[in-house]
């Protein structure tokens, strides 16, 4: 919606709870997501127009918590540019590219990373 509206820059983030069900019943776990999509920076004379990459969107999230960063797999990621996020040498989440099919299909023509 919004890059169909001449914004180039596009990131959202939300932090909240998610219920997962356990056997003793439904469980809150604090979750973060986001999606950045478009160019890195506002556009500004003394800094060039670029798109996000994938080294942007880990500076942030390195900046939140220490993460090992290893070769990951989710279907609606990038197969070759996804990263499996590991903290305490549990996988907490994944970050990458869309996948080429889903952007195609979402008419999206500019890098897309979510975590």
């Amino acid at each position: 919606y919004n890059l169909n509206r001449q914004q180039d820059l596009c990131s959202f983030f939300e932090i909240g709870l998610r219920f997962v069900p356990e056997k003793a019943g439904l469980i809150q776990e604090a979750v973060l997501s986001g999606v950045w999509a478009g160019l890195a920076t506002p556009e500004q004379w003394g800094e060039k127009k670029r798109f996000v990459d994938f080294f942007d969107v880990k500076n942030h999230l390195s900046q939140l918590q220490t993460f090992s960063w290893k070769t990951g797999n989710h279907p609606a990621l990038h197969p070759a540019q996804t990263a499996a996020l590991y903290h305490d040498n549990e996988c907490v989440g994944f970050c990458g590219a869309l996948h080429p099919e889903l952007q195609s299909q979402l008419d999206i023509k500019v890098p897309v990373y979510l975590f």
